[in-house]
């Protein structure tokens, strides 16, 4: 039975695509857009078939899930400049791919069954809320981001629901660890204090996160194809604890040995950062048998190696 990861040259696609190669599993193929940067998997593309397309393209999607039948999809294929309300540029391509992309999929899966739809999600559904995030409370995104996400999940759930496609969205909160994009928060940190310098942030400190470290992000796709059902279940993926930006940073600094002192700005926390942002886990739990493994130190100390091996 073949597997259809699209996403894969991701963060998070290249971490499930090279556990899925080391663990022996076979038959893979990935969907990329052409000329995507495969950096991440290069050293692992000799071991799957590489397909390249755009998931936004209705015919092209569905003549390759024709041609593969793959058991399971594993949807990570996303467009997130407008994740940050800073950097929105195209709610058009935003749409375009995260929500008529996730249909595009949908559907091809529908007219191919059996197959099974694993989505991924993303906290930025929620919106601000008060209290740890829980799969039953309305969503309530505050960025096209958020919204198109949003769309995402509620397309899974009406395939599931209508057209009997087994599927399951994972929420996922933040993700960190090897293969990160250097420019994301926690990778500028500890590039800086390996160096003994001060990285510079546009963030204020007591900016809020849920970071789970991506081997258990991994974890819980590995468990979701066997539990997809008809519900169209949305699952939170976070480690169900909140930290401050400020509380990481202090964290990478001293597993660091650094003296340097971090660069924040200065001026008050914009209105769309949330101050609380924790997933409740407890679903998760009980339908995956899920948890996270890694603390918060555990995993920092995993990326501090993983990137002193690159510096070596």
């Amino acid at each position: 039975m073949s597997t259809l990861i699209t996403g894969a040259a991701g963060f998070v696609g290249a971490n499930l695509l090279s556990r899925l190669v080391s663990t022996g599993h076979n038959n893979i193929h990935i969907l990329i857009r052409p000329h995507t940067d495969t950096w991440r998997i290069n050293r692992i593309l000799n071991n799957v078939t590489v397909h390249t397309g755009d998931i936004s393209d209705a015919l092209s999607v569905n003549k390759l899930v024709t041609s593969i039948k793959p058991r399971v999809i594993f949807h990570l294929a996303a467009t997130t400049s407008g994740a940050h309300p800073r950097y929105e540029d195209s709610p058009e391509q935003l749409f375009s791919v995260n929500a008529t992309g996730t249909l595009n999929l949908l559907t091809a899966c529908a007219s191919n069954q059996p197959c099974l739809f694993i989505n991924t999600g993303s906290s930025s559904e929620y919106g601000k809320k008060s209290t740890p995030m829980r799969e039953s409370m309305d969503p309530n995104p505050c960025t096209p981001y958020g919204i198109s996400k949003m769309m995402s999940t509620l397309l899974c759930r009406q395939y599931a629901r209508m057209h009997c496609v087994p599927t399951m969205t994972l929420r996922l909160f933040s993700p960190y660890g090897p293969l990160e994009d250097s420019h994301r928060f926690i990778p500028t940190a500890i590039a800086a204090f390996a160096k003994n310098q001060s990285p510079r942030f546009l963030s204020t400190p007591s900016c809020v996160r849920d970071y789970v470290y991506i081997d258990d992000v991994i974890d819980a796709y590995i468990a979701a194809p066997d539990k997809a059902t008809l519900a169209g279940d949305s699952i939170n993926i976070g480690s169900g604890k909140e930290y401050t930006l400020g509380t990481v940073v202090n964290n990478i600094r001293k597993l660091c040995r650094s003296t340097q002192e971090p660069l924040w700005n200065t001026t008050n926390q914009a209105d769309w950062e949330p101050t609380h942002w924790s997933a409740d886990i407890h679903k998760a739990k009980e339908l995956l048998g899920w948890e996270p493994k890694y603390s918060l130190e555990e995993g920092l100390k995993k990326c501090i190696e993983y990137y002193q091996g690159l510096v070596n």
